[in-house]
């Protein structure tokens, strides 16, 4: 059984908590557990930069929930891109901006699109949160899906 607590700064609420799961989706044994854990992610044995022998393509294997949360940020952005292309169609406003921000203000709004995107949107457990991110949930949904998915979450903030 994981016995990993929550630390500083997963367990403030305006932050996304990430846990790492193996290559089978199964929680890491070092992912954290508790009500503050909103995700998973994959953190076990993942391959990036890293130091070695081959100069500038260097890659190394590591673990851990540092190596889970970039995956996160990365599905962050594509939502946020794809709000800001409705946005930017509608205003004057680049990339950002007042729009953007009117549509997704807050770190609940973004928790809320993502528990969509996630294995159990409606279930939520101390080991697993609301489960593995599935990158294709947020790629099979259109620009306008996802601003409707912020406006139904900031009806619930």
């Amino acid at each position: 059984m994981r016995m990993q607590p929550i630390s500083f700064p997963a367990r403030m609420g305006q932050v996304l908590c990430i846990g790492a799961h193996d290559e089978d989706r199964k929680p890491a044994s070092f992912s954290p557990v508790g009500r503050e854990l909103d995700f998973l992610a994959p953190g076990k044995d993942v391959w990036g930069p890293g130091p070695g022998t081959m100069g500038p393509f260097a890659m190394d294997c590591a673990s851990g929930t540092s190596c889970a949360t970039p995956g996160v940020a990365g599905l962050v952005c594509l939502v946020l891109h794809a709000v800001s292309k409705l946005c930017e169609k509608s205003s004057k406003y680049q990339i950002g901006g007042k729009p953007l921000l009117h549509h997704v203000h807050n770190v609940w709004v973004m928790r809320e699109i993502l528990k969509e995107m996630s294995s159990s949107p409606g279930h939520h457990s101390d080991e697993l949160g609301y489960g593995p991110l599935h990158p294709y949930r947020v790629l099979d949904r259109s620009p306008q899906e996802i601003l409707r998915m912020s406006r139904r979450s900031q009806s619930h903030t």
